[in-house]
Order: structure tokens, then sequence, then C-alpha cells
């Protein structure tokens, strides 16, 4: 049975990632710009914990649809930060283009994702090199290169 937005958000403050992942998976499902602020709130104490980078992933990708243009900020300071998992590099490019783009053919979030270069500490998948932004880049006439 699907969680219902009340207990989704109950179950980001939960002991086990396991669950807290379970609400931020069912947040992210619901799109609700209401929901926001929580998962926020769940993503700073998220962050302080490696091990738990599936959590950390499902929560960016909550955020990239339930969040505002002024999460952008806080999600390429993030982005920026060493992180080892390699998918919360993905959630955070995933993220970062949702939320930035002005428009349909707005491509300035996924440059700023293309521009951080091979030297960064998301460079082993630059965050904006998943499957949707290539297409989405390709669509707007511009290439990448895999570092």
């Amino acid at each position: 049975m699907a969680l219902t937005r009340d207990e989704a958000l109950a179950l980001l403050t939960d002991s086990l990632s396991a669950r807290r992942r379970r609400g931020a998976k069912r947040l992210r499902a619901l799109a609700d710009p209401t929901t926001a602020t929580e998962i926020r709130i769940a993503l700073e104490r998220e962050v302080l914990d490696k091990r738990t980078w599936e959590t950390q992933y499902q929560l960016i990708m909550a955020l990239g649809t339930t969040g505002l243009y002024d999460d952008i900020e806080r999600l390429k300071t993030l982005a920026l930060q060493p992180c080892s998992a390699t998918m919360v590099n993905v959630a955070h490019g995933d993220a970062i283009v949702r939320l930035g783009r002005k428009g349909d053919n707005d491509p300035s979030p996924a440059l700023w994702c293309l521009r951080q270069g091979p030297t960064s500490t998301i460079s082993t998948t630059s965050p904006c090199r998943t499957g949707r932004q290539s297409q989405q880049l390709a669509g707007l006439g511009l290439a990448y290169t895999r570092f």
C-alpha cells in the first residue's frame, strides 16, 4: 500500500536509513511542493552520514521534484563537496537541471554542471551526464565529452 503524504513525511525522521529512503521515494513520486521544506531539512541531516548515499540520492531527487529555484545554490554547494558515491552526483545534476531551467530550452544549469570539469569532485560522472540530461543537451544542439 502506498504511503500517504503525512506518513512519508514522518518516515524522514526515522532512525533507520531504509525507512527514510522509503519516505523520500514516496515524496518524490507525489511531487508535492508543500513538502520541500521538510525534504530540505532531512537532506541537511542526511549529508552528515556518508554511509547513507542511497537515502541522500532519494532526498536530492525528491527535492528536485518538489523544490524551488532557491534550492539550486544549496544543491550546487553540496555537489561540489567530496563524495564517493557517484549516484549522489547524478542526483545533484538532475535536481540542478530540473530546478534551474527557466524554460524548456534553457541550457544554463546543464552548462554549469559541464563546466565543473575533470578535476572537480563530481567529475567521475559529472552530475549532468545522465541519460536524460544527455538527451536534453543533444536536443539543444550541445555536445559533451566524457572524462
